[in-house]
C-alpha cells in the first residue's frame, strides 16, 4: 500500500521540482494539479507563487534511468518570465 501512495505523489513532487528550477523558487512554494495520470503519462499543471503557469508532460522512468517512482520531462510548456517588467 505504501508504494502506491508513494507512486501516487512521486509525479506531483517531481512537477513542483521541475517549475520551482524553472522559475527560481522553493518547490514548497509551487502548487500542482495533476489532471491525467496513468501507468505510462502524466499530464500537470503547475502554478508559481507569482501566478505563473507550467503544463507538464511525464512518463516513468526506467529502473536505470531512476528507479520506481521516478518521472521524467516528456515535455514542459512554462510562462516565461517578463524579463521587462521585473526592471
Amino acid at each position: 500500500m505504501r508504494k502506491n501512495r508513494l507512486s501516487a505523489i512521486a509525479p506531483a513532487i517531481q512537477a513542483a521540482d521541475f517549475a520551482a528550477q524553472f522559475y527560481g523558487v522553493k518547490s514548497e512554494a509551487v502548487s500542482v494539479l495533476l489532471f491525467a495520470q496513468s501507468p505510462t503519462l502524466v499530464k500537470a499543471q503547475t502554478r508559481s507563487p507569482d501566478g505563473r503557469f507550467c503544463h507538464l508532460d511525464m512518463v516513468p522512468a526506467s529502473a536505470d534511468a531512476g528507479g520506481p517512482g521516478s518521472w521524467l520531462l516528456r515535455s514542459i510548456q512554462c510562462d516565461v518570465p517578463d524579463v521587462a517588467s521585473s526592471r
